[in-house]
C-alpha cells in the first residue's frame, strides 16, 4: 500500500511540473476547413518569420509548442485570418476563434500575458464597434443632407475625438501597469 502512495505521489509530482523551457498554444476555430493549414509566425528584427505549421483537426483543433528567450508576440495565421499574443517559455496559451468571424474577435488564456492581450483586444473590439456606429450615423446624416457634409463632421468630430482619446488612454494605461 505504501509503495502504491509513494507512485501516486511521484507521478502527482510530475504532473504538476510544467516544462518552463518551451511554450504551448492549443487552439480551436470553428468554421475552418478541417486539414487547412495553421501557421506560427515570430517576430525578428520586427519582420515576421513562420517559425512552424500544421494542419487542423477535424474538429478546427490545433497545437504548437516552441521556445522564447523571453516574453515575446507571435501571431497565429489561417487563411486570411490572424490572431497575435504574446508568450514567454512555461506559458500554456490557449486560443478560440471564429474563423467566420469578419471582425476576427478570439479569446486567450492560460497565461498573464495573454490575458492582458486578451482584455486589450476586448475593449479595443468594444470601441471599435462604437466608432463603426459613429462612422454609419455620419453616412446617413449626410445621405440626408450631402449639402452639410462638413457641418456634420464638424459637429460630430468632438464625440469621434472623445471615443479616440478614450481608447488611447486606456491602451497607454494598460502599457504603463504591464511593463
Amino acid at each position: 500500500m505504501k509503495r502504491i502512495a509513494y507512485l501516486f505521489c511521484i507521478c502527482l509530482m510530475f504532473a504538476a511540473c510544467k516544462d518552463k523551457t518551451k511554450f504551448t498554444i492549443t487552439g480551436t476555430f470553428k468554421n475552418a476547413e478541417p486539414q487547412s493549414k495553421v501557421y506560427l509566425y515570430g517576430q525578428q528584427q520586427n519582420k515576421p518569420v513562420a517559425l512552424d505549421s500544421t494542419v487542423l483537426s477535424e474538429k478546427g483543433e490545433f497545437q504548437f509548442t516552441n521556445t522564447t528567450k523571453g516574453v515575446d508576440f507571435f501571431k497565429i495565421s489561417a487563411g486570411h485570418n490572424e490572431y497575435v499574443f504574446i508568450a514567454k517559455n512555461g506559458d500554456q496559451v490557449k486560443i478560440a476563434a471564429d474563423l467566420a468571424d469578419q471582425s476576427m474577435n478570439y479569446t486567450l488564456s492560460g497565461a498573464e500575458e495573454a490575458d492582458k492581450l486578451q482584455e486589450l483586444n476586448t475593449t479595443k473590439n468594444k470601441y471599435t464597434a462604437k466608432m463603426a456606429e459613429l462612422q454609419k450615423q455620419f453616412e446617413e446624416l449626410v445621405e440626408k443632407q450631402p449639402q452639410n457634409r462638413e457641418m456634420i463632421a464638424n459637429q460630430m468630430r468632438p464625440e469621434l475625438t472623445k471615443r479616440t482619446d478614450s481608447l488611447l488612454n486606456f491602451v497607454l494605461n494598460l502599457a504603463l501597469t504591464n511593463p
